[in-house]
């Protein structure tokens, strides 16, 4: 992008790299590594900070794993623990103050230097990537922002209309012109930029198969030392950041793909449903007519009796109900009904039903907001519980069924058990999938199409667990009646 494109007065507060001369740290000795790591954790204690029960002690295993050098360990201590409350979304500003200036003083580091060392191991964290793309990319502002001592991070990219927009952000962001016009011009010119006027602004670009494709752009303190050492900050995380564009960029091809199998596979249960509702339940009303005529026949005979007519009825109420039961089957068959009706809801309808005509007691337990989900998500957790608990009345003997949904930041997990006795998981799907009944297998298949992972877990005398995870991913601007 052509640089005067900018109005001059910026453009001449636009410099292309961080001055250089970063001073280069001197290393003492330092105290034995388990004396080190105590003094850590001492200064974790002393923060406040709210961490995991087992936050220190994974610190410390994950110390362990490097050589017995007190520098790389207490960097790798204290990186863990700070990318910890990162991952968790807690406030890591005075945990990393007191973390920085317990390590700095410990091993006679540069602080500045010390602040860019840590910064690369905690971002570089594996349990970043665990989160989905959106999350993981507001992780790594909040981490670089208590690094650089900003809360004005940002990210920025080009849109359709050839403008650079504002896409991520901390909560506090401020934004603002300078920083759009940074932003440009770090993803045209595929440099680092920093402008110097009434505020300190640097910008870095983030590249996709050396291709810049947005900027990472923060409002900086003003010290020489600060820039320095935010610059290296920034361009890590830029690093970083590129993975995560990556891997969101693999996801939305994907959930294209996924979603013209699982569209398919919805039409098709529409036409069953469709089948169901002009077929047998049509039949039925005529059988039930038939029946009818048939006992007003016998009776215009004399042949019934009390018992008999307590037969008909008996055969009539069993029609009604098989009838009923079709049209409520052709009716969820319907993807709009789920997509519609609050998840929760429909659920709780299928273990009624499940109570009322089976007797098999049931009980649901929902953690997070189901309906802040897909369509495609919810017509998948949907229809897993719903094949879940058919196979439980149908082959389980069981008296008493639990469905449990727990949405949370990273995935979205289904499990259904039962009482029941239990059966040959190998043997019986490889009957099932022989006598052409796939019910649980195609249930399988699109959970793993949707990118999560299926199981079963059974044994003959029981009990029967059914789990399902999908990965909490939304595609970008999909709302909740999207797919």
């Amino acid at each position: 992008m052509a640089g005067d494109v900018f109005p001059r007065a910026v453009t001449n507060g636009l410099v292309s790299e961080v001055p250089e001369g970063t001073a280069k740290p001197v290393y003492s000795a330092g105290p034995p590594p388990d004396e080190g790591l105590g003094l850590l954790a001492e200064a974790v204690t002393t923060s406040g900070a709210p961490l995991p029960d087992n936050a220190l002690a994974d610190a410390a295993h994950a110390a362990a794993q490097l050589p017995a050098d007190p520098r790389l360990r207490s960097i790798a201590f204290t990186a863990w623990l700070v990318a910890t409350s990162a991952v968790e979304g807690l406030s890591m500003q005075p945990l990393l103050d007191r973390l920085a200036a317990a390590a700095g003083r410990q091993l006679a580091l540069d602080q500045d230097a010390l602040l860019v060392e840590i910064h690369a191991y905690a971002a570089a964290d594996p349990r970043f990537t665990e989160l989905p793309p959106a999350a993981s990319v507001n992780r790594q502002l909040a981490l670089a922002g208590a690094f650089i001592g900003s809360d004005d991070v940002t990210i920025w990219r080009v849109g359709h209309a050839g403008e650079v927009e504002q896409i991520a952000q901390l909560e506090s962001a401020k934004g603002g012109e300078n920083m759009a016009l940074v932003a440009t011009a770090a993803i045209g010119h595929a440099t680092e930029q920093w402008f110097d006027g009434d505020e300190l602004i640097g910008a870095v670009p983030i590249s996709r198969w050396q291709q810049p494709v947005a900027a990472i752009v923060a409002r900086l303190p003003r010290s020489a030392a600060s820039a320095r050492t935010a610059a290296a900050i920034l361009r890590a995380t830029a690093t970083r950041l590129a993975q995560v564009l990556e891997r969101e960029m693999l996801l939305e091809r994907n959930a294209a793909h996924d979603e013209i199998l699982t569209a398919t596979a919805d039409r098709r249960l529409v036409r069953l449903g469709y089948d169901l509702h002009d077929g047998p339940t049509q039949d039925l009303i005529v059988l039930a007519g038939d029946l009818e005529r048939l006992r007003r026949q016998i009776s215009e005979h004399g042949l019934v009796d009390s018992k008999i007519d307590s037969a008909f009825a008996e055969l009539h109420r069993r029609i009604e109900a098989t009838d009923e039961s079709l049209r409520e089957l052709a009716h969820s068959l319907q993807p709009q009904t789920i997509v519609e009706r609050p998840l929760g809801t429909l659920l709780g309808r299928e273990l009624e039903r499940l109570r009322e005509r089976y007797s098999i007691d049931g009980t649901l337990n929902v953690i997070g907001d189901v309906d802040d989900l897909t369509a495609t998500q919810r017509i998948t957790i949907f229809r897993t519980v719903q094949e879940a608990l058919t196979n439980v009345r149908e082959h389980s003997c069981a008296t008493s069924a639990s469905v449990t949904v727990t949405v949370d930041e990273r995935s979205i997990a289904v499990r259904v058990s039962d009482d029941g006795i239990g059966f040959d998981v190998t043997s019986s799907l490889e009957s099932a999938r022989l006598r052409g009944r796939m019910g649980v297998a195609g249930i399988g298949e699109r959970v793993r199409i949707l990118g999560g992972i299926f199981s079963i877990d059974s044994k003959p005398g029981g009990p029967t667990t059914v789990r399902a995870t999908l990965p909490r991913w939304r595609p970008p601007a999909t709302d909740a009646s999207g797919g």
